[in-house]
């Protein structure tokens, strides 16, 4: 009796676990992406300036070629990172973000970020998620004190939409039968005066589904 208890006891953890997953966007019957608010912490428009980009990149979902334009505050050091995104498609721009905080490299820049094995371009990490749907995800600066930042933006054939921006930081990425799981890492770990850690590392785990991303419980 005791080992049934236990087993079902397991078994209703696991449904559990499988329940708190939490979609980052959905599709509608239009192929329109629809963002979840509560996914996007703002980002900071400030004001930034910039003399000409970086080599643009190119993403194509379906029939549609997309350029990936990146640019560095004229302030800020280019080797560090970048502070400006834009989504072109043909002569039209679609989308474009704009922060004072910098996103970084994906390898080989100043900070220790390195996601070589993920991404064959220094900007982004692409997920395909469908033939006509991919997700771009760039990562933050790793300021002290804070988790960088996740930035990702999802691509159809016919547009570029944020959805998601919170502090979660890839520790490992897999791929199996089309399907995406990501491991992120949610807090940092925190020490006292004597050295002894206080607060341990936490994670969640963020997964696709048929063309949509799902992460599970976390707290910022």
């Amino acid at each position: 009796m005791k080992a049934f208890i236990f087993a079902l006891s397991v078994a209703l953890s696991l449904s559990g676990s499988a329940q708190n997953k939490h979609q980052i966007y959905s599709i509608d019957g239009n192929r329109r992406i629809i963002p979840v608010e509560s996914m996007i912490n703002p980002i900071g428009y400030e004001r930034i300036e910039f003399n000409g980009y970086h080599p643009s990149q190119f993403v194509t979902v379906g029939s549609t070629r997309y350029a990936i334009k990146i640019a560095t505050d004229e302030l800020e050091d280019k080797g560090s990172g970048f502070n400006v995104i834009e989504i072109h498609k043909g002569t039209e721009k679609l989308m474009e973000l704009r922060d004072i905080d910098m996103w970084t490299y994906m390898y080989a820049g100043k900070s220790a970020t390195n996601y070589r094995k993920y991404t064959d371009n220094r900007y982004f990490i692409p997920l395909e998620l469908k033939p006509d749907i991919k997700a771009l995800c760039f990562v933050g600066w790793p300021y002290g004190g804070d988790l960088s930042l996740l930035t990702i933006v999802v691509l159809t054939e016919n547009e570029a939409k944020l959805v998601f921006n919170k502090r979660v930081s890839i520790v490992t990425m897999a791929k199996e039968e089309g399907e995406y799981t990501l491991k992120v890492q949610t807090n940092l770990e925190e020490f006292d005066s004597s050295g002894v850690q206080v607060i341990f590392q936490e994670y969640t785990t963020m997964n696709s589904k048929d063309g949509i991303l799902y992460i599970g419980d976390f707290e910022e």
